[in-house]
């Protein structure tokens, strides 16, 4: 009678919990990583080197790069992931073209530093499998587990959903299922109610990790009729509520790649762009007003538990910005990340997993009462035997 009991425990222990630490793997790999950080960083800056910067942590012998001496700084302000242009054409003389020894470089430093990186096309035109198919098989997943892919910087393109899956496709048919991040076409804008929603690139994807995107910033020559702080909140938080919109009606997570303070001061493209109260120029530089815009932005993403990137901390930004980008210039002022969202959310299979084995011990203390009872009363009755 008390083996019966027993036998029953081991049998749910052993068909039991396999079935969920299955699971719980799965949800493991399935989970969202929640990213915050700064983008900019070219991958050719694992390769720059400005006087007067320390040793580097990660290659002996070698006075850090100006890469390593950002991801130093990102990590000591509590931010766990970082953009890089694995190509920016036009940016510096050494950025137009893949440098494979600069991106595993960058790749090696990050990992070093507990940095997720979002490898990024900086480019404006359309995603292609011919630029990504050697990025791809000289990243290997088993060696850089800590990569994401944004196909396109801030695609332009008429064939945008059909070139974003192909590359796609191309990736989880060599074995990749890191997460992609697609931005949407022709610089949108979302502001919730349904905006711009049309801009986004329909896909599949087997692995379903897929982020959308969109950047964002609070130019002066767009906004000249309301240059005020009130004024940048208000559309920041007009810039959330689209984020909100993009997640809830399309049904995949968010992460704004690029969001900063750059006033549009000097651009070209938009004559009369630079405010009277310019404090630092360049895309490094803000004035009140875009501190104000990005600072509420910001908060807004940290309430809603969503992730972003600043723009930027690259080692190519007008003076006063230094080595590290706007971290040298407005990044004081802005928000930090949460301490308790620097890493990825627990996994939902996982709380489920620990009530499941209170549940097994549960059971298992039942098992071992019922069996000590049934030998209690089993010498109660050899004892009462014997003395009749």
């Amino acid at each position: 009678m008390g083996k019966v009991p027993l036998l029953l425990c081991l049998l749910l222990v052993s068909t039991f919990i396999p079935f969920r630490s299955v699971e719980f793997v799965k949800a493991a790999s399935d989970s969202t990583p929640l990213l915050r950080g700064y983008g900019g960083i070219l991958a050719v800056g694992s390769n720059h080197i400005t006087s007067g910067s320390s040793a580097s942590q990660v290659f002996s012998g070698e006075t850090a790069s100006n890469t390593e001496v950002a991801f130093a700084e990102l990590k000591a302000r509590g931010y766990n992931g970082v953009r890089v242009s694995i190509i920016d054409p036009g940016n510096q003389p050494d950025s137009g073209t893949y440098n494979s020894g600069a991106w595993h470089r960058t790749l090696q430093l990050a990992q070093h530093y507990g940095i997720t990186v979002i490898g990024d096309d900086h480019e404006y035109d359309c995603p292609s499998t011919s630029f990504w198919q050697p990025v791809l098989q000289d990243t290997p997943q088993s060696t850089y587990p800590n990569v994401l892919w944004e196909t396109k910087n801030e695609p332009h393109c008429s064939s945008l959903a059909s070139d974003d899956q192909a590359i796609i496709n191309m990736a989880r048919n060599m074995g990749d299922t890191r997460w992609f991040v697609l931005g949407c076409n022709n610089d949108c804008t979302p502001s919730g109610g349904g905006t711009d929603l049309a801009a986004f690139p329909v896909v599949t994807d087997s692995a379903n990790h897929v982020f959308y995107d969109f950047h964002e910033y609070f130019f002066y020559a767009a906004h000249t009729g309301e240059w005020t702080i009130s004024a940048a909140q208000s559309f920041a938080d007009s810039k959330f509520h689209g984020a909100l919109d993009v997640q809830n009606t399309l049904g995949r997570p968010f992460i704004g790649t690029e969001f900063g303070a750059d006033t549009g001061c000097g651009d070209p493209a938009m004559p009369n762009s630079c405010p009277p109260d310019q404090t630092v120029p360049g895309s490094a530089g803000y004035a009140p007003e875009t501190v104000g815009y990005l600072s509420r932005l910001i908060t807004d993403l940290h309430g809603a538990g969503l992730g972003y990137m600043i723009w930027n901390a690259g080692d190519w930004n007008d003076a006063p910005a230094g080595k590290t980008g706007a971290m040298d210039t407005f990044g004081s002022q802005l928000p930090l990340p949460p301490s308790s969202t620097t890493t990825t959310p627990t996994p939902l299979g996982q709380p489920l997993v620990i009530w499941e084995l209170l549940a097994l011990l549960v059971v298992i203390g039942i098992s071992i009462g019922v069996i000590g009872r049934a030998r209690l009363k089993g010498r109660a009755r050899a004892k009462h035997a014997s003395q009749s």
